[in-house]
């Protein structure tokens, strides 16, 4: 494993070796960095976009960088498989070479539509409902760190009416895509409704983070010795029988929230 992770810095080194010496050349004789940067993209470019181009059966050179990635992710995904099942994890060899044929199989016979369709602009979703999710958890951690329920309740009306407007205003630009901004506004009226529901989430999360592991194992013991004797409680034969279980329920239960007040 070892040898192997050498060949292949050796070979980046080897690869890179004229591209570093291009750049140093252009420092010391006064060359423009910018045509440098320039000469080694077209350099690259000219190396390993025809190569590209027929191994991944690409006719426009701008999804090339696109099958690549896919490509390298598709050998991923494939060696960690490949690595973990009981008939090749033993050949490492053999699995990088199965990973590497599997994975150029795959995206070389892939149509560009499909590739377009059902990779690209799938991807092109993600980014965007990410990207657009993002301010909202940002705003979301902000808002619930307000104490004042009415300040709380006026910073979500105040976030869904900024993007009602501009579903409303960029409607016509951005067509579908513009209801991401009302989505948004949904959410914040949601929030804005349950608050006092996300606090109670809130409050009890950071109740649960501040209780370290021998509270919790007692809370827990304590809970169980309740369960118990409300069980035994039901299948009592005599009164003394009762009055033992009622006052062990009541102990455990007030040493329970003694705990919990800790």
């Amino acid at each position: 494993m070892k040898k192997e992770r050498y060949i292949v810095i050796l070979f980046l080194g080897m690869a890179l070796l004229p591209l570093l010496s291009s750049v140093v050349s252009a420092q010391y004789y006064g060359i423009d960095l910018k045509q440098g940067a320039e000469q080694i993209t077209q350099w690259i470019q000219d190396m390993f976009g025809p190569l590209f181009s027929v191994l991944l059966n690409v006719s426009s050179p701008e999804f090339v960088f696109a099958k690549v990635l896919l490509a390298v992710l598709l050998l991923i995904i494939i060696y960690i498989i490949l690595d973990r099942s009981d008939l090749f994890g033993g050949y490492k060899t053999l699995v990088i070479i199965i990973s590497v044929i599997v994975s150029l199989i795959a995206v070389r016979y892939l149509p560009e539509e499909t590739f377009i369709q059902f990779i690209l602009l799938p991807y092109g979703v993600l980014g965007v409902s990410l990207l657009s999710f993002l301010p909202l958890l940002i705003y979301f951690f902000f808002v619930e760190n307000i104490h004042d329920d009415i300040m709380r309740k006026i910073a979500w009306g105040l976030y869904a009416a900024i993007f009602i407007g501009l579903c409303i205003t960029r409607l016509s630009d951005l067509g579908d895509v513009a209801y991401i901004y009302l989505l948004a506004a949904i959410l914040a009226i949601l929030f804005m409704i349950f608050d006092k529901t996300i606090q109670t989430h809130v409050l009890l999360r950071s109740v649960s983070k501040g209780l370290n592991a021998d509270k919790v194992r007692a809370m827990v013991s304590l809970q169980k010795q309740i369960k118990d004797d409300q069980d035994l409680l039901l299948n009592a034969q005599n009164r003394a029988q009762r009055n033992q279980l009622i006052k062990s329920i009541s102990d455990n239960k007030k040493a329970l929230k003694k705990l919990a007040r800790l």
